[in-house]
């Protein structure tokens, strides 16, 4: 995990949880990447990074559950955004990908920030220290990698 991203998903709980506890709980909401449930990425250190995120969730979850405080990591699958398409990630890599995922469809921005809203929000009330795809992109399982060329 970088330092920067480790440092900020470790350190934002913390400073938050006084003010939390002060107004009887509150949410707070990591974001993790399908890749750190199941690997299927090229590199290593991505799906490291995220899967990190996911147990350092579990970890405060567990922690900070009698305070009140829950602490979830959506881990959405594929999506495609504007950021993914210059590096790289033509058409038929897209078409591709698409295929592998259990609806045969990519997932969008909006898919994974509703799973944001909904763990942030009171409907998720008693869901402490999840971490699942939202995504109607998610592969089933960990797809084989392609090497980076």
């Amino acid at each position: 995990m970088s330092a920067p991203q480790s440092d900020s998903t470790a350190l934002i709980p913390l400073a938050a949880a006084p003010r939390m506890c002060a107004v009887g709980g509150g949410s707070s909401v990591n974001r993790s990447s399908v890749v750190g449930l199941v690997g299927g990425h090229p590199g290593v250190a991505y799906p490291l990074a995220k899967a990190a995120i996911i147990g350092l969730t579990k970890t405060t979850a567990a922690h900070r559950g009698h305070e009140g405080i829950r602490v979830n990591a959506p881990a959405p699958g594929y999506v495609y955004t504007p950021v993914v398409h210059p590096q790289g990630f033509d058409d038929a890599a897209r078409e591709q990908r698409r295929l592998t995922a259990p609806l045969a469809t990519e997932g969008t921005g909006w898919d994974a920030d509703d799973a944001v809203l909904f763990l942030a929000g009171p409907r998720s009330a008693g869901s402490p220290g999840l971490s699942f795809p939202p995504t109607p992109g998610s592969p089933r399982h960990s797809a084989p990698a392609t090497p980076r060329q």
